[in-house]
């Protein structure tokens, strides 16, 4: 499995080297946190002409590695958890995602069809330029659940400017709401906040089970930008 090194990024709440020399970027810190659980994240990203190598290993063991074109659509990524003896490689092929590598211990690979939409494997990269964009529509476009390689189609809409909390600090920001499509939407969804000016990922929230789970915050913690 040789398409794409697998070298220790965050979950649903995601690099091929060119001869070009890559420009490694400030890495930003976020906490995660749900109930007394907290995960800490590093993110960071390196620029080429072909688009954007994005980077992420969090202290729990899970790590990704995602190539993005420059419209920050995911081409291919690797997703590594230790603590579930987890590693496999995807890539896009036309209306397709291909996968190889190792799920609990066992191997597999397979294709999972979809549609011209693109793929975010980090939402919290992708929709930047959507947050800042004052595009008033809803945006629709596919995720990979990392834990099981389950493809999902997901959507996202702007619902303007608030303050919320950064860290101890109140801060203006652009709101984006995720959620399944359609009537779907009431059984799952998630918030992210955005900074207004350059569209760095600040905030979201979101819960990851069913109901009376504790709600999961990740909020940035070290950093500016990338």
């Amino acid at each position: 499995m040789n398409k794409l090194r697998p070298v220790p990024i965050a979950g649903l709440c995601f690099l091929f080297i060119s001869h070009h020399a890559l420009v490694a970027q400030n890495r930003l810190v976020y906490r995660e946190q749900t109930g007394q659980k907290i995960v800490r994240i590093e993110a960071w990203e390196d620029r080429h002409p072909e688009g954007v190598i994005l980077h992420s290993v969090m202290s729990n063991g899970e790590a990704y590695d995602i190539q993005n074109d420059p419209g920050m659509a995911t081409i291919a990524f690797t997703y590594e958890n230790t603590g579930q003896n987890t590693l496999y490689w995807a890539s896009r092929e036309g209306n397709a995602i291909r996968f190889e590598g190792t799920i609990m211990g066992k191997p597999f690979a397979r294709s999972e069809r979809i549609d011209s939409r693109p793929l975010y494997q980090s939402v919290e990269r992708s929709l930047q330029g959507f947050a800042v964009s004052g595009m008033p529509e809803t945006i629709y476009f596919w995720i990979v659940l990392p834990s099981d390689a389950k493809v999902f189609q997901l959507m996202a809409r702007r619902e303007g400017r608030e303050v919320v909390d950064i860290d101890g600090q109140q801060v203006e920001a652009e709101r984006v709401k995720v959620s399944l499509p359609g009537i779907a939407s009431i059984f799952w969804s998630s918030v992210y906040w955005f900074r207004p000016g350059d569209g760095t990922f600040l905030r979201s929230e979101c819960v990851r089970g069913f109901i009376g789970t504790p709600k999961t915050i990740l909020v940035l913690v070290e950093g500016e930008r990338l």
